[in-house]
């Protein structure tokens, strides 16, 4: 579910999923992951279907809040590495049509089937992807 590359620190997740968990059909339950440790702190997240949409909401809380507070301030940390999630829906959907990110529509933060959700995240996260 969480998959965090050795050397880059690059985060995966839904990676291995299987397409029928997304599949969107009714009574369907969430895909939910709670406090994941990882290098960057603890990962959460929940993936939902619904028909042509699913929605994304991941939160990322760092283990050292004064370590956050400074790599966000630029104080000489590294760029964080990027957050993506693989989202493998059956092929009846089609291919992802649009993106949104916290509300906004994000036309280069996708390729094939995966999102990228952030290259410097730190709180939450939703994205909305239609198909």
């Amino acid at each position: 579910m969480v998959f965090e590359d050795p050397l880059s620190h690059a985060l995966s997740l839904l990676r291995a999923a299987p397409r029928s968990w997304l599949s969107g059909e009714a009574g369907e339950e969430p895909i939910a992951v709670s406090s994941a440790p990882t290098t960057h702190g603890r990962v959460s997240f929940n993936v939902s279907a619904n028909g042509s949409l699913v929605t994304v909401s991941a939160q990322l809380q760092p283990f050292d809040s004064e370590a956050a507070n400074g790599a966000a301030n630029g104080a000489g940390a590294e760029e964080a590495p990027p957050v993506t999630v693989c989202l493998r829906r059956p092929s009846s959907f089609g291919k992802i049509k649009r993106v949104k990110i916290n509300g906004k529509d994000c036309r280069t933060c996708w390729s094939g089937e995966v999102i990228t959700l952030s290259k410097s995240w730190s709180g939450s996260i939703t994205a909305t992807v239609s198909y």
